[in-house]
């Protein structure tokens, strides 16, 4: 028969090989890991390198105008560096986004979706301010919401940079409740958005309107019991 001693023993070495294989195993994977990295080739700051993007969306909450809202049929890419147009790029679904950027350099980048190609500003400042989607009502939203994203500031490290594109729907949710303890009687049986406007500058700066209420306007949303 096997003693607690004998017991013990045996417990403690196979845990000491349990350990001395995670060991060799984390050894291994980091000497892959050098061996991928040691692959990769040296960069110069007038190398361009083949960016990824990767389409993701915000939180977002359903909408009655479209029940497809997390779909993304197409989509516009722009970079910027130092103010002007540096590379653009439209993709259909299905497509890898992807656009030639310099290693080493500074881009703000820009994304449009659901909008069908929209032709780029040579001037950052430019494409800011007048950028805008337009619709006739909300018919023409259809089973894609327009959505919009943008960051600043990133920098091109690596041939295998990928960029996370998070994108925001450009149609507004609104919550309505009713407090009736005061109005005793009263009934809601549905609800509808009225004067809402019909286009939007998705990335004017924050101190600027990105709608305007006294261009076009129109009967929004509505919501029933």
């Amino acid at each position: 028969p096997i003693t607690r001693e004998a017991s013990r023993s045996m417990r403690l070495q196979a845990h000491l090989k349990l350990l001395i294989g995670m060991r060799r195993l984390s050894r291994v994977a980091f000497s892959l890991l050098m061996l991928t990295v040691g692959c990769l080739p040296e960069m110069n700051q007038c190398d361009e390198v083949c960016v990824s993007f990767d389409i993701g969306r915000m939180n977002v909450m359903k909408s009655a105008a479209s029940p497809e809202e997390d779909i993304v049929e197409d989509l516009n890419l722009y970079a910027y560096c130092d103010g002007n147009l540096a590379a653009s790029g439209y993709f259909k679904s299905g497509e890898q986004p992807q656009l030639k950027l310099l290693f080493g350099h500074r881009y703000d980048l820009y994304a449009l979706a659901n909008t069908g190609p929209v032709e780029a500003d040579p001037s950052e400042v430019g494409f800011r301010e007048n950028c805008l989607f337009q619709v006739a009502g909300v018919g023409d939203l259809g089973e894609c919401l327009p959505m919009a994203w943008s960051t600043e500031d990133f920098v091109v490290t690596s041939p295998l940079d990928r960029v996370d594109v998070m994108l925001e729907r450009l149609v507004a949710k609104v919550l309505f409740s009713v407090d009736k303890t005061a109005l005793s009687g009263l009934g809601i049986n549905s609800v509808r958005i009225r004067q809402s406007p019909l286009l939007v500058w998705p990335f004017r700066s924050q101190t600027g309107s990105r709608s305007d209420l006294q261009l076009q306007v129109a009967d929004g949303d509505y919501a029933t019991q």
